[in-house]
């Protein structure tokens, strides 16, 4: 069974590849913004998205 955590972070890292390609295709944007749309996407998201989830469980 595919904890929430692990589902969360999936779906985190194949939006984080089509964000980060998307963004190196805008040609007006600088070349560190697809890196931190990426980075951000799949990295600073779920974290942020997990760590909520878990604060909002153990208050309840």
């Amino acid at each position: 069974m595919v904890s929430r955590e692990n589902r969360v972070i999936a779906v985190c890292i194949v939006l984080a590849f089509f964000v980060g390609a998307g963004a190196y295709q805008i040609e007006s944007w600088p070349e560190w913004a697809g890196f931190a749309a990426f980075v951000f996407t799949g990295v600073v998201l779920p974290t942020s998205i997990n760590e909520y989830a878990d604060r909002k469980r153990t208050t309840a």
